[in-house]
């Protein structure tokens, strides 16, 4: 267990925080879900490191918005104190300098700056100050004598999802780079299917932009990932590759500020949402939005929405169109769905109340995405579930753009984005799979699914 001890805090209030948990609980360390509400009690006192995921349906503003300055600048202290701010994507985005004018879309992101790094894909303030490379796994190079590169070399694939490539800085030590994308990628300029010879991937490469750096800030550090190392690399962003060693190096390379607590960990703040409900009505609740997803996500698998999949209608990403991604992510999130009901069967009888917020925690007014316990995931991949089919027969509405009309396609809705229905049912196997961890419980979603790329898309699992 090689972070055994480490005390680990996921920003909760937004964005996809549970591949980060699951990875860093899956080995060894103290997990907790921290909350904005948490970080202005002074949470962060009790961590070693705080990591900043990926964005919600907000990006940076979803982060940002429930921190305020006041909360950016609370994890400021806390990494000039000693501490460790890890992140990516829109998380690595938080501490970066920026124009004036991106700067002021985010008024509290001035408290949290820690770097004079800059976004080598800062774009037109209009679309948030960022110009998407594009979606899928990207090839890496890597410094091989960086102590964030231990047993790796020469190049590993990682998976970026729109975050930014960094520049600048002389303080600033970086360990990979991108250095071109493989066929599971998508560029920005080809989301709507359109083709550009230039792309914006291929700008940042030429500019020697990092992907991975690390930087000094007061007596702590920040380690900043523009792609994803704690994603996986197959469908719905599970199954890690060689590339989520860079996360584990980067954590293990955290030092230890804190008083191991060895407490059970999990949300630090809960607000229940079923708080009428016992523990045993809980687990038939989430059994059953567990096994009607199963059917539901298989049944919709060979059912695919009248027009909404064509070219105009619905972006490509992974290097997919949106008809080839339906079909190979609805078939993968059915199966993912049957494996999550057998894990959750296999450790609800060992779960007691001071798990409970593992299970039932409602989302809190302003938060983008982010937490919530697993009664909630389920529920809420299910409605979008719901929703999807409800438009299937309507006459399709072209958008604007790729992200357009994230709650009205049924193509988002269901498995076009990590925050979709099967998004959602990921980060419910991710917490199945935390628990069964904690209680010393093997199961295949863990053994298999969670370190197999390929996984859930053989024949039989």
């Amino acid at each position: 267990m090689g972070l055994s001890g480490l005390q680990v805090g996921i920003y909760a209030s937004g964005g996809a925080p549970y591949h980060h948990a699951a990875f860093a609980a899956l080995h060894g360390a103290e997990v907790q879900l921290v909350r904005a509400e948490d970080v202005h009690a002074g949470s962060l006192d009790a961590l070693d490191v705080f990591v900043m995921p990926g964005g919600g349906k907000a990006a940076m503003h979803g982060m940002l918005e429930p921190l305020g300055a006041e909360g950016a600048a609370s994890i400021r202290a806390f990494v000039e104190q000693g501490g460790t701010y890890l992140s990516s994507c829109a998380g690595s985005f938080l501490p970066l300098a920026v124009s004036d004018e991106v700067n002021g879309l985010y008024p509290a992101m001035g408290a949290l700056r820690m770097t004079d790094l800059e976004p080598a894909n800062e774009g037109p303030p209009v679309v948030g100050g960022l110009a998407s490379p594009g979606v899928g796994r990207i090839r890496v190079r890597l410094d091989e004598n960086s102590p964030l590169t231990r047993e790796l070399s020469g190049e590993v694939e990682l998976v970026h999802y729109n975050g930014p490539f960094f520049v600048g800085d002389t303080a600033a030590t970086a360990f990979a780079w991108p250095v071109s994308f493989t066929e599971s990628f998508t560029p920005a300029e080809a989301f709507m299917q359109q083709t550009s010879e230039a792309t914006t991937f291929a700008g940042c490469v030429t500019r020697g932009a990092s992907t991975g750096v690390v930087r000094p800030f007061g007596d702590g550090q920040v380690i900043l990932f523009g792609s994803h190392p704690e994603f996986g690399l197959g469908p719905l962003q599970l199954g890690w590759g060689d590339g989520s060693t860079l996360l584990l190096n980067a954590l293990k390379e955290v030092p230890k500020r804190s008083v191991a607590t060895g407490g059970p960990g999990g949300p630090i703040t809960v607000e229940r949402g079923y708080a009428d409900l016992t523990l045993s009505d809980l687990h038939n609740r989430i059994d059953a939005h567990l096994h009607r997803l199963a059917l539901t996500f298989e049944q919709l698998a060979d059912l695919p929405p009248s027009g909404w999949l064509e070219n105009q209608n619905s972006p490509s990403f992974h290097g997919l169109n949106a008809e080839a991604l339906w079909r190979r992510d609805m078939q993968a999130a059915g199966r993912l769905a049957g494996l999550t009901r057998a894990a959750y069967a296999n450790v609800a009888f060992k779960l007691s109340n001071t798990e409970i917020g593992w299970l039932d925690d409602h989302p809190r007014p302003n938060q983008d995405v982010g937490a919530m316990g697993l009664i909630q995931l389920v529920a809420q991949a299910e409605a979008d579930l719901l929703a999807a089919e409800q438009l299937q027969n309507q006459t399709p509405e072209p958008p604007a753009h790729a992200y357009d009309k994230l709650d009205r396609n049924p193509f988002h809705l269901t498995i076009g984005t990590y925050l979709s229905a099967g998004g959602l049912l990921a980060a419910a196997a991710l917490v199945v799979a935390i628990l069964n961890d904690r209680h010393d419980r093997r199961t295949e979603l863990i053994d298999q699914v969670l370190f197999d790329a390929d996984a859930l898309t053989r024949e039989a699992i």
